[in-house]
């Protein structure tokens, strides 16, 4: 089923809803879109998303495989992709510059993880309950950071 292009917020938050989800499919104007508490599954596409995207909710899902953080949409505010199962690194210097808000707790990301190149106006940053590794550098973190979770990581 097409959705039709003219959809700006698309809300399917607390449903039962499974399945795979292709955000390749999205209209290209959409800017709000929460699958918050439903199972779908399957690996996602964040390469392709429409530009205009502000916020885009995850949360309390089954989604798995490898993100790709680099190429998101520059408008976007809030990202939410916590309580799945994706795995493996995630690059976190290339976000969104205006990026305020990340939650990626409660997954299974691995690897290192660099804060060095974090977005300036990044406030929220939410990665505990991983599985990442190694030494973390804190010295360059953006000012108007107040909630950072790095707890239960490996």
């Amino acid at each position: 089923t097409q959705l039709p292009s003219e959809l700006r917020w698309l809300y399917l938050n607390n449903n039962q809803f499974s399945g795979t989800v292709d955000l390749t499919q999205l209209p290209s104007d959409l800017s709000w879109l929460d699958l918050n508490n439903n199972s779908f599954s399957g690996a996602l596409d964040l390469t392709r998303l429409p530009s205009p995207l502000y916020t885009f909710y995850l949360n309390n899902n089954q989604f798995s495989g490898t993100v790709d953080l680099t190429q998101l949409p520059s408008p976007l505010q809030y990202l939410k992709l916590a309580f799945n199962q994706f795995s493996g690194p995630v690059n976190l210097t290339r976000l969104p510059s205006e990026l305020p808000f990340l939650r990626l707790d409660s997954n299974h990301f691995n690897g290192s993880v660099d804060l060095t190149w974090l977005p300036s106006q990044l406030s929220v940053l939410q990665i505990d309950s991983n599985h990442f590794t190694g030494t973390v550098d804190l010295t360059r973190l953006p000012s108007p950071l107040y909630v950072l979770d790095l707890n239960n990581n490996s």
